[in-house]
């Protein structure tokens, strides 16, 4: 058997690091555009208006994105001082490097040679490596995905899958918002229903249901603790009103721009 293989318990680690190497030659030397001129400028203001529940512009809440994904490239860019397109992408690679050896992992224990395929399949998919030019603040979520992913192919007991299910969509709220419940929450909820686990599906659905709700309650304190009313009112403004007032333009805006797939350059 493949896990008998004195070297197997290595090839993890070296699927991990070429990873690792791999997409980190990508990102040296190239210079940050688009979207990721808008992470850099979070990432210095860390350094000059302080932390915040929500990333920051000029010191004004930027509503859409909490600030702890931030805090780990302002960590790897050694406090706001070495902001370069490497330095902001890190924690995206060294993330991504794990889905990879994860997808691995997961893909050889079903089949000998399947994992190699998926894991290759992953490094020449334009969308995924795309996603590492940058903060990729999405990343998070496929690392835990493939986590949970990983627990399930082991039969963790389920009501430890469970409990782990709803830390890690909390988690995932205050990285990526409400939408990081939802597709993390998608995805689980989508392979039990196609296993046809339907006890499984709805106690995960459920468990989907509390971590929203347990999210918003806790965004909704955090933000009156550390805010106030002010910073309430300019949330409800910034992520809700200003939007339902741009009507389907806005709502068009927002489409676009969330399915764009920016090329590296």
């Amino acid at each position: 058997m493949l896990s008998s293989h004195p070297c197997w318990r290595l090839r993890p680690l070296f699927i991990f690091f070429s990873c690792a190497l791999l997409l980190s030659i990508g990102c040296i030397g190239l210079e940050i555009t688009q979207m990721n001129v808008r992470f850099a400028l979070m990432v210095e203001d860390l350094s000059a208006h302080g932390l915040h529940l929500f990333a920051t512009l000029n010191g004004v809440p930027y509503c859409d994105y909490f600030s702890a994904w931030l805090c780990c490239a302002w960590l790897t860019s050694l406090g706001g001082t070495e902001v370069n397109l490497f330095t902001l992408a890190l924690p995206a690679i060294l993330l991504g490097s794990y889905t990879v050896m994860m997808v691995w992992v997961i893909g050889e224990k079903i089949r000998e040679g399947i994992g190699t395929a998926a894991a290759v399949l992953l490094l020449v998919t334009p969308e995924f490596v795309t996603l590492f030019a940058g903060t990729g603040i999405d990343v998070p979520i496929m690392a835990v995905g493939v986590t949970l992913l990983y627990l399930y192919q082991r039969k963790c007991r389920w009501w430890i899958f469970c409990g782990l299910f709803f830390l890690l969509l909390v988690l995932m709220f205050f990285l990526r918002g409400p939408l990081g419940v939802i597709m993390l929450g998608a995805g689980i909820c989508g392979l039990l229903l196609g296993q046809r686990e339907w006890k499984k599906f709805f106690t995960a659905g459920l468990t989907a249901g509390f971590a929203m709700a347990s999210g918003i309650a806790g965004a909704w304190g955090l933000i009156l603790l550390t805010g106030g009313r002010k910073l309430l009112d300019w949330v409800v403004e910034s992520q809700f009103l200003e939007r339902v007032s741009q009507g389907r333009a806005g709502a068009a805006v927002f489409l676009d721009a969330y399915f764009m797939v920016i090329p590296i350059t």
